[in-house]
């Protein structure tokens, strides 16, 4: 369900008016969050950041469900640098530069710190790691949040649900070029099937159970997708790590479908860093013929409505749930669904491996 737009061209993509409005603000930072993305990586293993305006941290921290407007989230936002500060002493001792220490810093001047010139400083590389253990703090204060309050899977649900259609639906009023979208989320018997089916699998790592895809009209119309997704539902910084692969198109090649993002895409390709290229489907049971960007990702819910009572307020109002985007383009969605790469094909192979655990064929002859 898509609007009429006016068209753009960019080199050989054609996008919509507001597809084209976020091509043009894109800037390398945003590229290498999506590379980031793509390549399944951690923000863990960053050394500098690229903030350059109030505008940007504003929006990362709402992204990631924190809004600096309000007196409860700047307080729980400086409860996470004390604590990692803290955990810096305690293993680091007296090594954390004297600014960091301050009472009173703006959240802000933590990330332009993190955000140094190229040539790396003390200041710039602690206040990295700053910011590293204060996301991690948070995600273990949310994880065990939601542990003490036993939210309702089916609140959870609706919740991320609600979020992520509210996100496509602007995305298609706006007039990008997404041609169909659905979610799901894993019954108990089909979280059963899953479980049984792969050697390597427990419960912990099924991190499917909430599933959205979304079609785009072209190959083109991903890149700007990936961004709007990256500004309001799916944080670069919480991309499980290891989870997501891309064996639709090599990250430079897609890059090459913008002329000016030319430079840049022959740059990936000149250096040996991840570039978001082409990796195998780590499913055992996807053909190898299968092409999809696939992107999990911790989404952050804010609890403030679920929570009835002031108890935990030092844990924070934010969970995270679990979240797998199928990401393709309209011609590749019919591609995969020929020959052996159809889901009904992917089930049968599933199911095979199932009966071989379980003995299905050792009780063919009772």
């Amino acid at each position: 369900m898509t609007q009429t737009a006016a068209i753009h061209s960019f080199h050989h993509a054609y996008l919509s008016d507001k597809e084209a409005q976020y091509i043009n603000q894109m800037t390398i930072s945003d590229l290498e969050a999506i590379r980031l993305v793509l390549d399944g990586d951690s923000v863990i293993d960053w050394f500098r950041l690229d903030f350059s305006s109030d505008e940007q941290i504003e929006l990362f921290l709402r992204v990631n469900g924190y809004d600096i407007t309000q007196i409860q989230d700047i307080k729980r936002i400086d409860r996470l640098r004390r604590e990692a500060i803290a955990y810096l002493d305690l293993n680091y001792p007296h090594r954390l530069p004297a600014e960091l220490r301050e009472t009173d810093i703006p959240i802000q001047k933590l990330f332009y710190w993190a955000s140094g010139s190229s040539r790396r400083s003390k200041i710039q590389m602690f206040a990295c790691m700053v910011l590293k253990i204060m996301h991690t703090l948070n995600h273990i204060d949310a994880r065990e949040l939601m542990h003490r309050c036993e939210f309702r899977a089916s609140e959870l649900y609706i919740a991320v649900e609600k979020k992520v259609e509210d996100a496509i639906v602007t995305m298609q009023n706006e007039g990008f070029h997404i041609v169909d979208f659905y979610g799901s989320h894993k019954d108990k018997f089909s979280m059963v099937t899953k479980l049984i089916s792969k050697k390597e699998n427990h419960a912990a790592a099924i991190y499917d159970k909430i599933r959205f895809r979304i079609i785009t009209l072209t190959v083109s119309d991903i890149l700007p997708m990936l961004y709007y997704l990256g500004r309001t539902i799916c944080p670069f910084n919480y991309v499980i790590p290891g989870s997501s692969h891309n064996s639709l198109i090599p990250f430079p090649d897609l890059l090459s479908h913008f002329s000016r993002f030319a430079h840049y895409a022959a740059y990936l390709r000149k250096t040996s860093l991840p570039s978001g290229n082409i990796k195998n489907n780590p499913n055992q049971f996807s053909d190898p013929g299968y092409k999809v960007i696939n992107i999990v990702s911790d989404v952050p819910i804010r609890v403030d409505e679920l929570l009835y009572t002031p108890d935990f307020a030092e844990l924070g109002r934010i969970i995270f749930v679990p979240v797998e985007f199928q990401i393709m383009d309209q011609e590749t969605y019919h591609s995969n669904e020929a020959g052996n790469s159809n889901h009904k094909k992917y089930k049968q192979r599933q199911s095979e491996a199932v009966n071989i655990r379980l003995g299905i064929h050792l009780t063919d002859n009772d």
